[in-house]
């Protein structure tokens, strides 16, 4: 069982971008993990178009000794593709070549460790709250026109700190490094889980964290 995995063979940007095309995405959000042979090893990432982030690692493959790129296995479309970037890595960790997202893994193996993942494919907001949800960048930048501190909260969520943070160590970075008191930042954050712009989930029962959902471009890995 692959848990919906989709495996290329000799993936090829073309085929990569005619796939992505032919999945529904109604949700800007989501992404895909990805494990690709590269060289004699395995990287493992996490990107919203697979096809333009193949062709960029395949160019980068020209620096290290004209390394071949191999097989691709794509996750489901879901929306935890960061975390379950993340978890890979953690679990992987033994196999980690130093300051690179390439393991010395099987691509085998990558399968398996890609399909024991959990991908989340649906909001756990409720209905109220939906219906209240910020569902477009324009209007994303009129609430921050019209309060700042939100403005400065999201600015600093996306430019100071990682896409996956801890909760309560966060409240206080933030609000230390903003000059605005906890409280109010409790306030704003708040405001901003209602409005669906960031998510408060618990991660393996002991860590808390902030995933951010404000609606601008963001870098794959």
């Amino acid at each position: 069982m692959n848990n919906g995995l989709k495996i290329f063979e000799s993936p090829q940007y073309r085929e990569l971008k005619e796939y992505v095309q032919s999945v529904p995405n109604a949700d800007s959000y989501k992404g895909w993990v990805y494990a690709l042979e590269f060289g004699g090893l395995i990287k493992f990432g996490s990107t919203r178009q697979p096809d333009e982030r193949f062709r960029s690692l395949k160019g980068q493959a020209a620096y290290y000794d004209n390394c071949k790129i191999g097989k691709m296995a794509l996750s489901p479309l879901c929306l935890n593709f960061k975390e379950v970037e993340h978890s890979i890595h953690k679990l992987l960790s033994a196999q980690r070549k130093p300051k690179t997202e390439l393991f010395n893994v099987t691509f085998n193996d990558a399968i398996k460790y890609l399909a024991s993942m959990a991908f989340k494919q649906q909001r756990n907001i409720s209905p109220h709250l939906s219906a209240i949800r910020i569902v477009s960048f324009h209007d994303f930048s009129e609430l921050c026109a019209k309060d700042g501190v939100i403005a400065r909260v999201s600015f600093y969520l996306l430019c100071k700190m990682d896409v996956n943070r801890t909760y309560h160590d966060g409240i206080r970075k933030i609000g230390r490094d903003i000059g605005v008191s906890c409280q109010t930042i409790r306030t704003v954050i708040g405001r901003m889980i209602k409005l669906g712009l960031i998510e408060v989930c618990d991660v393996s029962g002991n860590k808390t964290i902030i995933h951010v959902n404000i609606p601008v471009e963001v870098y794959d890995d």
